[in-house]
């Protein structure tokens, strides 16, 4: 069925089409700087944007070709000279990319600075190393120590400043450095001038409701391929971003690297490769992203909040992006820092399962946003890193309500009216629990003793579907709780399904250990007993029952 959905991506895929196509068909064939050929005092002229879309020049000046500290190739020194950029400060993050020509035949691109420096000085990567786009080998021993990308500031938009700096630290792990930006509307120029050496370009991670996009420039485009930034982005190879025109807002000056702030415009294509020499594109493709809803109601006010925002689908990245988003609804719905009881639904599909994981679950923590993301961070990990095979995510959908009491109960007691049993019985039990500033609660319990059981004590124990009772204030998005036992596991649906029958955390878990013989090489199996109540259930309790003989 031909939905209006489709009739978007097609409109879409079309303007992309036409929006390439007349570059690609006006574009003659680059020629090459020769890297033999290069000797100090050569004079070039660079390209890139310094406000809005405009593409502007400065000049360049050959000083020395130098042994790069990424690997076996060389990176050649140059020295940046013109007006615009002396108003700006120099070389700054996001003239990563800038192509560099001799004779009009283009050198390679601007790629790397050096922090706290003459911030005139660069390093060029030659061309011919962008078109290999392959990972070196090894770190050289004769390197330029100071010597930094002249980086891809990653902009975050539409976001509050605590999931920022969640999402700072997690993008810094995969060398990122992110800069937190307003949302900007109403911008009055449109991205629609085909993209061109020298053109800014967004390469974005996150859109929607919040935005993830790291700002660079174009070095090089042939036809429906194009290169850019002259080294890593993330470096993780095979990749699949969006790839955006860029507007440049202002270059803001830095006594350790100047670097520019920008916002991404209209789609242009894809990154497709992302390796030590840069990144590399195809116009008129767009990649495919995993669409998130998050639907938050705070219910003592109230008022609810719903964002929507799509991924990309790196496994390395895709959870944090996640998770940073639906903390931030949730922090913005309540509009404050804090204690309180979440119930949360999960609905994550995928192309791997005939059915979409569902998990519903209560939640307590003192900081309510942050202890909120336990399921959804663990099943994230267990998609991302499962050892079965790649699974993409379609598509993840949160709800959320979230009120500030405090609903738990502790667990005081686990009684039953007698004290021995045969084995194959069953077990009346009751458990009484404490509700937070209430009143005393019971909870029956029925537990069906194994027949096999040996003679003896049996050490019943009581506690809460949540192992870690309380999640504490400084609990990371990044640390995940769930650790994979494959010794029981063959496949990605009984691994998920391991994880859903792990109880909740609203229910009363009555446990022990099997004391029957089994073989040298079998483990002691534990057997569990659930029931469902309304409070996230903390503490524990044992109760010693005595075995007799069948």
């Amino acid at each position: 069925m031909f939905t209006r959905r489709n009739l978007l991506w097609l409109c879409l895929s079309i303007w992309l089409f036409v929006m390439a196509a007349p570059f690609s068909l006006a574009q003659t064939k680059t020629k090459f700087f020769p890297i033999e050929e290069v000797r100090p005092g050569l004079k070039g002229v660079g390209y890139t944007v310094f406000s809005e879309t405009k593409i502007s020049s400065f000049d360049v000046t050959v000083l020395s070709m130098v042994e790069s500290n990424l690997g076996k190739g060389k990176l050649i020194l140059v020295r940046l000279s013109g007006k615009l950029l002396q108003e700006n400060g120099g070389l700054s993050a996001g003239m990563s990319g800038s192509p560099v020509y001799i004779d009009k035949k283009l050198l390679g691109a601007i790629s790397y600075g050096f922090e706290n420096a003459d911030p005139f000085l660069a390093l060029v990567t030659p061309i011919d190393d962008m078109m290999k786009l392959t990972p070196l080998d090894t770190f050289s021993s004769h390197s330029l120590p100071s010597a930094v990308p002249a980086g891809t500031p990653v902009m975050v938009s539409g976001m509050g400043q605590r999931a920022y700096e969640i999402l700072y630290r997690s993008l810094g792990d995969h060398g990122l450095k992110a800069v937190m930006m307003p949302k900007v509307y109403g911008q009055s120029k449109r991205g629609d001038e085909p993209v061109k050496p020298g053109s800014a370009i967004a390469v974005q991670m996150v859109s929607g409701d919040y935005q993830v996009a790291a700002i660079g420039t174009v070095t090089w485009v042939d036809k429906q391929k194009f290169l850019a930034f002259g080294h890593s982005f993330a470096n993780k190879g095979e990749v699949d971003y969006l790839a955006l025109q860029a507007y440049i807002l202002d270059t803001v000056k830095s006594p350790v690297m100047s670097f520019k702030i920008g916002v991404p415009l209209e789609p242009v294509g894809r990154i497709v490769q992302d390796r030590q020499a840069g990144i590399m594109g195809h116009l008129a493709e767009l990649p495919r992203f995993i669409p998130v809803t998050v639907a938050v109601v705070d219910l003592d006010r109230k008022l609810s909040r719903t964002t929507n925002f799509q991924v990309n689908r790196n496994e390395q990245m895709f959870r944090d992006l996640i998770c940073s988003g639906v903390m931030d609804t949730i922090d913005q719905t309540l509009d404050r820092v804090g204690g309180g009881t979440a119930k949360l639904k999960l609905n994550i599909q995928t192309n791997a399962l005939a059915k979409p994981i569902l998990r519903e679950n209560l939640f307590y923590g003192k900081d309510i946003a942050l202890a909120s993301l336990g399921d959804l961070r663990n099943i994230l990990d267990i998609l991302a890193a499962n050892e079965f095979q790649a699974t993409e995510v379609h598509s993840v959908k949160v709800d959320v309500e979230v009120k500030a009491r405090q609903e738990t109960a502790r667990i005081i007691k686990l009684e039953t009216e007698k004290e021995k049993f045969k084995p194959g019985e069953s077990i009346a039990l009751k458990a009484v629990l404490h509700t937070y500033r209430g009143s005393n609660l019971t909870v029956p319990l029925e537990v069906k003793l194994p027949d096999n059981l040996e003679p003896g004590k049996l050490s019943l124990t009581a506690r809460g579907g949540a192992k870690d009772s309380n999640l504490e204030e400084n609990d990371s998005v990044k640390n995940s709780r769930f650790k994979v036992d494959y010794k029981n596991v063959d496949s990605l649906e009984k691994l998920v399904k391991t994880y859903l029958d792990t109880p909740v955390n609203q229910q009363l878990v009555v446990e022990f250990t099997n004391n029957a013989k089994s073989g040298a090489d079998k483990e002691p199996q534990t057997e569990q007993s659930k029931a469902d109540t309304n409070y996230y259930i903390i503490g524990e309790a044992q109760l010693t029952i005595e075995l007799l003989p069948r």
